[in-house]
């Protein structure tokens, strides 16, 4: 599927776009927040330059289709405030999300936006039959999150550990 660059999600007060450099501040400033990497995929980076390569990286996922990752944006003020991608998976029709908001924007209804536009965005264009997500056990705002937009709770990851939960098309 060849979606372009240039794809732009609107929510109430955020709109949702491919990541440019001036975000890197964004993920540099919230990664430097103690334990905020904790649960996730991804390491800190190490350096604002490590930011810049994976989100080179992160366009040339976009342009092969695999990873559709966007910048969460104040429409107000153009400032970048999160993250928040949608992976294909091995299984036909199933995507996974991620994301994450920097805590100086946590707990305002940004995510519940953004994520609520980006399922919707992954059912009428990617045609996803369903959608994945996880978090950290300890992370029970991100399992408030999710249920509150429709996941359910499919099971607990002890190897991780981590809460599974699913979106089926409605």
């Amino acid at each position: 599927m060849n979606i372009p660059l240039e794809t732009i999600l609107d929510t109430e007060r955020c709109i949702l776009r491919i990541p440019k450099p001036e975000d890197n501040n964004c993920v540099w400033t919230a990664s430097r927040q103690p334990g905020f990497t904790d649960g996730m995929t991804w390491d800190p980076p190490k350096t604002q330059e490590e930011i810049e390569e994976n989100r080179q990286k992160l366009l040339e996922r976009w342009k092969s289709g695999i990873d559709y990752g966007f910048s969460i944006c104040l429409k107000e003020s153009g400032e970048c405030i999160g993250r928040i991608a949608m992976r294909k998976t091995e299984k036909d029709a199933v995507w996974n999300v991620g994301f994450w908001l920097h805590p100086d924007f946590q707990g305002k209804g940004y995510m519940t936006e953004a994520l609520a536009c980006i399922t919707d965005w992954t059912f009428d264009v990617l045609k996803a039959s369903s959608i994945e997500a996880e978090h950290a056990t300890w992370n029970t705002a991100s399992g408030a999150l999710l249920k509150r937009c429709g996941f359910t709770h499919t099971g607990h990851n002890p190897e991780v550990p981590e809460e599974e939960y699913v979106l089926k098309k409605p």
